[in-house]
């Protein structure tokens, strides 16, 4: 890819924007199936952006989630007291309670989250190390779209590389 940058940067940027967007719509994919969820809010908030800088010759991928307790679900927490609204509609949803039952399963929550914390999901972590494979896979053809679209342009099937055809 490097070669192939010097002698067609424009067509190398490209090709890596578009594969760079497949890797995240599909890291994005695996983060929300790895996702918690009671309501879906969640899951459904995972989003996507492919920056092409061409003054730094770079294609940045990234895959969010812009919900405030995204990260603390992904990493855990520490012991701490979350608020108990929140518990309250979990409890709803996953445990099917309702009323002062509901209160009573989400108050009892709330304190061991209080005394032991959270664990953590790790649904992005497990999405990027589960799909390597898959994104070395995209690279790879990546690189071969690049050769075949450079030797179409040096009007045959080889890339010249410095004299010999």
């Amino acid at each position: 890819i490097s070669a192939a940058f010097a002698r067609a940067p424009e067509m190398v940027l490209d090709e890596l924007e578009t594969t760079m967007g497949n890797i995240t719509a599909y890291l994005a994919r695996e983060s929300a199936e790895n996702t918690p969820t009671a309501a879906g809010t969640l899951r459904s908030g995972w989003i996507t952006r492919v920056d092409v800088i061409a003054q730094l010759d770079a294609v940045y991928g990234r895959v969010t989630n812009p919900l405030s307790y995204a990260l603390p679900v992904e990493l855990g927490t520490k012991p701490h007291f979350p608020p108990l609204a929140p518990l309250i509609n979990w409890a709803e949803q996953k445990l099917h309670l309702y009323g002062p039952d509901a209160e009573a399963a989400a108050r009892g929550i709330q304190r061991k989250i209080g005394r032991f914390g959270s664990p953590g999901y790790g649904m992005a972590h497990f999405a990027l190390a589960d799909g390597r494979s898959t994104i070395a896979a995209e690279f790879a053809e990546c690189a071969q779209r690049i050769k075949a679209r450079l030797g179409a342009a040096d009007g045959g099937g080889t890339v010249n590389r410095g004299g010999a055809a």
